[in-house]
């Protein structure tokens, strides 16, 4: 059950970020920043709210409770439409660039400690 959890975790991070490389240089970074405080809002309401109905309902409505209301966004995956026919760069200016990000002092000091 966890593990499924962090599958869905680690794919809305990833949507997150390929949608963010479309962000205008003027606000960039916001999309990330509004997700991870939406992110933390909702693990602040659950956990308690979580508590609560463990103790008074046992595991298996917490369970349910889990299981269901992920399925109330389904509708809204059909607004996730992708660009088709955006240009892709080419393998070496796709190494260039992470090669040049990890050469930068933010990526490599963090990496070095």
């Amino acid at each position: 059950f966890g593990s499924g959890f962090w599958f869905a975790d680690v794919m809305g991070d990833s949507l997150v970020a390929e949608k963010a490389k479309l962000e205008p240089e003027s606000s960039r970074g916001h999309l990330q920043s509004t997700c991870y405080a939406c992110r933390f809002f909702g693990l602040m309401i659950a956990a308690p709210l979580s508590t609560v109905i463990y103790s008074k309902y046992g595991p298996q409505s917490v369970v349910m409770l889990m299981a269901g209301l992920p399925s109330l966004i389904l509708p809204l995956i059909y607004n996730l439409k992708e660009k088709k026919d955006v240009e892709v760069a080419s393998t070496k200016e796709q190494c260039g660039e992470i090669w040049n990000t990890v050469c930068s002092r933010a990526v490599w000091q963090p990496m070095g400690f």
